[in-house]
């Protein structure tokens, strides 16, 4: 009887294992069924959320700092609107089919709500741009500035950055307190993604 073997090793730790097979078949299919995982976990992707103020121009390969474990929190008063930015950022292949959603009002313990209808979610366009010898280095081949309302579901290309303004108006008689509610990031092939929105 012919016998295969078959040997894997391990890339993190350079430890080996020996399978003896005794079908080469049987050899062959496992080879390709552990050539198949190692492609899949290569284009793997990982998706993570990020924060940032208003002011800040968020571009494809800005560092920013993770979503606190509290959640986004915005401050202020009657007849003022007030924002932030949500960064979604995709580490590998790139993810289709990203929703961010607003679950329901924000709602204070002592009755009152920001409607849901108050809070604005706007996505942060990313535009060719002509790099100039005078611009910074991070500027490259996309300018975040166009803030159209956010509609459709986001494709976020590999390895990048892409921005969401939250904004949310305060009415102008809004009893002061704490108003909390809920943003929901979901995508294609990745966990529902619960964040907490405080005002």
């Amino acid at each position: 009887m012919t016998k295969a073997v078959v040997k894997y090793a391990s890339a993190d730790h350079g430890c080996g294992v020996s399978i003896v097979l005794c079908c080469p078949k049987t050899a062959h299919a496992f080879v390709l069924a552990t050539l198949a995982l190692s492609i899949a976990a290569t284009e793997a992707s990982d998706l993570s959320l990020g924060v940032a103020p208003l002011t800040r121009k968020v571009f494809r390969d800005t560092v920013v700092p993770t979503v606190p474990e509290g959640g986004l929190l915005l401050t202020g008063a009657g007849y003022e609107k007030v924002s932030t930015q949500l960064v979604i950022k995709v580490t590998g292949q790139k993810v289709s089919g990203v929703s961010v959603t607003v679950a329901g009002d924000l709602k204070a313990s002592h009755g009152a709500v920001i409607r849901r209808q108050q809070v604005s979610l706007l996505k942060v366009v990313y535009v060719p741009h002509r790099v100039l010898e005078t611009d910074p280095p991070n500027w490259r081949d996309h300018y975040p500035d166009p803030i159209p309302p956010l509609r459709e579901p986001l494709e976020v290309p590999a390895n990048t950055n892409q921005a969401v303004l939250v904004k949310v108006a305060i009415a102008p008689h809004c009893r002061p307190g704490l108003y909390q509610g809920e943003l929901r990031v979901e995508a294609a092939g990745q966990d529902s993604r619960r964040i907490a929105l405080k005002v």
